[in-house]
């Protein structure tokens, strides 16, 4: 299960599959070394936690109250076929609704550009909590 982790203006995603802490570290690192137990690695250039999911079900609420801790949805095969659509690079970020396949209307909560391993991405984050992540170059 994936999770985001914000402090002030620096998101921080947590994959406790791998046990892997990316996104805006820098930042962060002495809360990823004190309350994530976690250690850089040279080689991959990522922190890492052997107990990274026992280490948030047990301080599931600090988490939450200091660093807003959120679950993050991960996408299903129908939405990442969406996101292999590249959108128009004058893309509007602020806040309007978005009609999806079903014809609901979802309103966007938060929009932002991050930098994956293999180019940006811009994450659409709407108010039911799901998330929308498409490729932009």
């Amino acid at each position: 299960m994936k999770y985001t982790m914000t402090n002030k203006k620096s998101t921080i995603t947590l994959d406790t599959v791998t046990g892997d802490i990316s996104g805006d570290t820098y930042s962060m690192r002495e809360i990823i070394k004190s309350d994530l137990y976690a250690t850089w690695d040279k080689v991959r250039k990522v922190w890492h936690s052997d107990n990274l999911d026992d280490t948030i079900e047990k301080y599931r609420s600090y988490l939450t109250r200091c660093y807003k801790l959120e679950a993050v949805e991960e996408p299903t095969t129908e939405a990442v076929e969406a996101a292999d659509v590249k959108p128009d690079a004058t893309t509007n970020t602020t806040k309007s609704t978005v009609s999806t396949e079903s014809q609901n209307t979802k309103t966007v909560a938060h929009t932002e550009l991050v930098n994956g391993n293999d180019g940006f991405y811009q994450v659409v984050r709407y108010t039911d909590g799901t998330i929308r992540k498409v490729f932009v170059g």
